[in-house]
C-alpha cells in the first residue's frame, strides 16, 4: 500500500503542475467567493489504528487530497469507488462554479489518465468534450444539439406510416399499410360461418349408474363448395365429432341446421353440409365460396389473418405472421401432424375457421393453440395444400342425416371393441371385432365373417361399436355400403379387405327378437 501511495503522490504533483500551467496559459479568474484551497494538495495521510482505512487531515482531505476539490464526486476521481478503501466523514465542500470549461475538461481527462480508468460511456463523453476544446480553442461550455429530422412538407401525395423506409408495396408514392386488413376481412368474412353443436354425454356414476346430460359447443367453418342441393363447408373433426345437432350461422346472422358429410380424425378435418333449400334467398346473395390459396408458397414472417367464432361469441378477426412452417406436432393418438405455426390468436371457437394470406386466399384451417399459461402467441393451422385431397374425398361421402326409425338399417352382428392398448398388446388391428354373425340378416348374406375386424364403414373410420352404430343410423334399409375389414390370412397375419353389405331393416330385427328369435 505504501508503494501505491507514493506513486499516487507523484501523480498528484504532476497533476497540480498541469493545472498551474493551464491557469497561466488561459489567465482566467475564478468566480467571486471561490475559496483559495479549492484545489488543495492536502497532507500525506496517516494509517488509521484500525488498519482498514486511511485517516484524513483536519481539513477533511481524503486519500489523494481530492476531498475538497471541485472534481469531487466525479466517477473518474472517486478513488473510493475505484479501490474499495474508505475514509472517515468528510465535510461537504463549497460549491464552486466554473466558467472555464477547458480547465474542467482537462482536469477530468488528466485525472482519468492518472487513475488508468477506462469507462466506455464516460470516456467517450470526455474525449468528445476534449476534441471541442483543443481543436477550436473555444473555452466556452457548449452542448451538442439534438438533431431531429424535420418532417417533409405536406403534399398531395404523402407517404403513410414510414419508419426507416416504406413498409409494404409502394405504388405511385403511396405505401400500403400491411397492418390494415379491413379490406381483406370485408371480402373474406362472408365465407366464414359460426358452428354451434349439441351433444349428449353419458357418464357412469358409482352410486346412481349412467347419467346422461346435454352439452353444447362452438366452432367455425369455411364455405368451400356448393352444388345444386348442398352448400359444403370445411371444419375440424373435433368441432363436429359426436354432435347430435349442428347449427350454422352465416355472416348476416341467419342460422340453419347442418349435417356431417365426412370426417377424418387422423387429420382433424371434417366436411359438413347445409341443404340449399334451407338457406333464404337473401342470405344466398350475401355469402360466398372461399378462394383457395397455396400454403406451400408461404414464407416465414408473411402476414396472415385468422377469422373465426372466438369463444362462441360470433365472428372475430385476429392477425399475425407465419412463425414456423411444416411444424411437426405429436398427437395423443401417437400420430404426428404437420401444421403452420402463427402468432395470431387462435382461441377456443376459432377451430375450423379460416387462415388467410394478404390476398384473402384460404391457406389454412385454424386447428389448435398451446393452452399453457406461460405460452402466448402460438397457434396452429392445417395447411390447405395438404388438406385439399382429403377434403375432396370427404365431400363425396354420404351426408349423415338421421333416418326415421322405421327405415333404419341393420347389419346383424355381435361385436366388441379392440382399443389402441389391446391392439398394441396383442398385435391386433384397432377397430370393431366381429365375434358372432346373426342368422337371417345382412351380415350373413355378405362376405363378412366372424373374427373379422371392421375398420371403416362407408369410407368412415370406425374405432368402436358406438362409431359403427352411429354410422349405420344414417343409412336406410336396402342400401348397399362398402365395409373395410382386416382379416387373418393362413399365416395369421391381418390383411385389409373390402366387402359389400346390403343392409337389412332394423324393424325386421326388432320383430324377430319379439318373436323369440336370437
Amino acid at each position: 500500500m505504501t508503494d501505491q501511495r507514493d506513486e499516487f503522490e507523484k501523480d498528484r504533483d504532476e497533476y497540480e503542475t498541469d493545472m498551474d500551467n493551464l491557469e497561466n496559459m488561459e489567465n482566467t479568474e475564478h468566480d467571486a467567493g471561490a475559496p483559495d484551497n479549492a484545489v488543495s494538495g492536502g497532507t500525506a495521510p496517516e494509517k488509521s489504528a484500525g488498519g482498514g482505512s486511511w485517516n484524513s487531515s483536519e481539513q477533511g482531505t481524503q486519500f489523494g487530497g481530492f476531498a475538497n476539490s471541485r472534481y469531487i464526486g466525479h466517477p473518474i476521481n472517486d478513488f473510493e469507488s475505484q479501490t474499495g478503501w474508505q475514509d472517515g466523514p468528510v465535510p461537504q465542500p463549497p460549491v464552486v462554479q466554473q466558467t472555464n470549461t477547458g480547465k474542467k475538461v482537462l482536469g477530468i481527462l488528466v485525472s482519468g489518465i492518472l487513475f488508468g480508468v477506462v469507462a466506455g460511456g464516460t470516456m467517450f463523453g470526455v474525449n468528445q468534450a476534449a476534441k471541442r476544446v483543443f481543436s477550436s480553442g473555444d473555452t466556452r461550455e457548449t452542448s451538442a444539439p439534438l438533431i431531429l429530422e424535420e418532417a417533409a412538407p405536406e403534399t398531395e401525395e404523402k407517404a403513410d406510416s414510414t419508419v426507416g423506409g416504406a413498409i409494404g408495396s409502394v405504388e405511385s408514392g403511396t405505401v400500403t399499410d400491411l397492418y390494415d386488413v379491413s379490406e381483406i376481412v370485408e371480402n373474406a368474412i362472408p365465407s366464414v360461418v359460426a358452428i354451434n353443436t349439441q351433444t349428449t354425454i353419458t357418464q357412469n356414476d358409482w352410486f346412481f349408474g349412467p347419467q346422461t346430460y346435454r352439452a353444447s359447443g362452438s366452432g367455425s367453418g369455411i364455405i368451400a363448395a356448393e352444388n345444386d342441393s348442398e352448400l359444403l363447408l370445411i371444419s375440424n373433426n373435433h368441432v363436429v365429432a359426436d354432435s347430435q345437432k349442428l347449427t350454422v350461422t352465416f355472416h348476416d346472422g341467419t342460422s340453419v341446421e347442418a349435417a356431417v358429410k365426412g370426417t377424418d380424425p387422423n387429420t382433424d378435418l371434417a366436411v359438413i353440409a347445409v341443404a340449399m333449400e334451407d338457406i333464404p334467398e337473401e342470405t344466398k346473395g350475401k355469402i360466398k365460396v372461399a378462394v383457395m390459396g397455396d400454403s406451400d408458397s408461404l414464407k416465414l414472417g408473411e402476414r396472415v389473418i385468422a377469422i373465426g367464432n372466438a369463444l362462441g361469441q360470433g365472428q372475430s378477426v385476429t392477425s399475425g405472421v407465419v412463425s414456423v412452417l411444416n411444424k411437426k406436432i405429436p398427437m395423443q393418438n401417437g400420430t404426428t401432424r404437420t401444421l403452420i405455426q402463427v402468432d395470431a390468436a387462435i382461441n377456443p371457437g376459432n377451430s375450423g375457421g379460416a387462415l388467410l394470406n394478404r390476398k384473402g386466399e384460404l391457406i389454412g384451417i385454424n386447428s389448435a393453440k398451446y393452452s399453457r399459461t406461460d405460452v402466448e402467441g402460438v397457434g396452429f393451422a392445417i395447411p390447405i395444400s395438404q388438406a385439399k385431397t382429403i377434403i375432396d374425398d370427404l365431400m363425396t361421402k354420404k351426408t349423415k342425416v338421421p333416418v326415421p326409425e322405421d327405415q333404419r338399417a341393420y347389419i346383424g352382428i355381435q361385436m366388441s371393441n379392440i382399443d389402441a392398448v389391446t391392439a398394441r398388446n396383442y398385435n391386433l388391428p384397432e377397430g370393431v371385432y366381429v365375434y358372432r354373425i346373426i342368422p337371417g340378416f345382412a351380415a350373413e348374406q355378405s362376405d363378412l365373417k366372424e373374427r373379422d375386424v371392421i375398420v371403416k364403414f362407408g369410407g368412415e373410420t370406425v374405432r368402436t361399436g358406438e362409431d359403427l352404430q352411429k354410422l349405420v343410423s344414417y343409412y336406410h334399409g336396402g342400401e348397399t355400403v362398402k365395409v373395410t375389414i382386416m382379416r387373418e390370412d393362413e399365416n395369421r397375419v391381418y390383411q385389409e379387405k373390402e366387402v359389400e353389405i346390403t343392409l337389412s331393416y332394423r324393424k325386421n330385427a326388432e320383430n324377430a327378437k319379439k318373436n323369440g328369435q336370437p
